[in-house]
């Protein structure tokens, strides 16, 4: 859609006898970034480092993610990630992982998993999830680079980064006023299962949960 869009805007600029050359490489740029993060050896994890905090920071800080990113969940996510990257990976409550998303080599997203160790408990929105033998994790994630919004990326890197994990479910849980998250994880292979109230945050998410091909298969 980038590229198609792009060739009506370039052909309208054409037409008016604008300089097309500025344009070309920027169309170019954007599409090589895009495009080739459409296969899984240009879309690559690694685990965040301090070399990427300062950068994470910068993307929690964008006007696009604050609304999703605020109060005592932000001040959580900023905590653990400070424990990540000084090579700690639990907290007093739980344990966790930090992900920096590159395509092409460029870092862009930024990904945080945790397992769901259990007991089973059927009162909690987690643990309930919890199966004995079965390995589950949560997943949560974000985009911080504006320009690599709404081209399908997101989908793409949630199934490229679950496919690299050895995991038989993935609990994702968005606010469910954000439709827009919602419809990227059902693209990805998540299904809706309830809504609940988290602790950290008082306002309604959906519980969406994805059995890996090797689960069901």
């Amino acid at each position: 859609m980038f590229v198609y869009k792009g060739h009506l805007l370039l052909d309208g600029l054409f037409y008016l006898g604008i300089n097309m050359k500025p344009f070309l490489y920027l169309a170019a740029a954007l599409f090589t970034l895009t495009g080739n993060c459409m296969s899984k050896e240009n879309l690559t994890f690694t685990e965040a480092n301090k070399s990427h905090e300062a950068l994470i920071h910068t993307w929690l800080a964008k006007d696009h993610i604050k609304p999703y990113f605020y109060g005592d969940g932000l001040k959580n996510t900023l905590k653990n990630l400070e424990l990540f990257v000084n090579g700690i990976d639990r907290n007093d409550d739980y344990s966790f992982k930090h992900f920096v998303a590159f395509c092409d080599g460029k870092p862009f997203g930024f990904i945080m998993t945790s397992p769901i160790d259990g007991p089973h408990s059927p009162d909690d929105p987690y643990d309930k999830w919890f199966i004995e033998g079965k390995k589950t994790m949560t997943l949560d994630l974000l985009i911080g680079e504006e320009n690599l919004l709404g081209k399908g990326l997101g989908t793409q890197m949630i199934k490229e980064f679950i496919q690299s994990r050895d995991v038989d479910f993935v609990l994702i849980d968005p606010a469910v006023s954000n439709k827009r998250a919602i419809h990227v994880y059902e693209k990805a292979g998540f299904s809706q299962k309830e809504e609940f109230i988290p602790s950290f945050n008082p306002t309604p998410h959906v519980m969406m949960r994805l059995e890996t091909t090797s689960t069901s298969h």
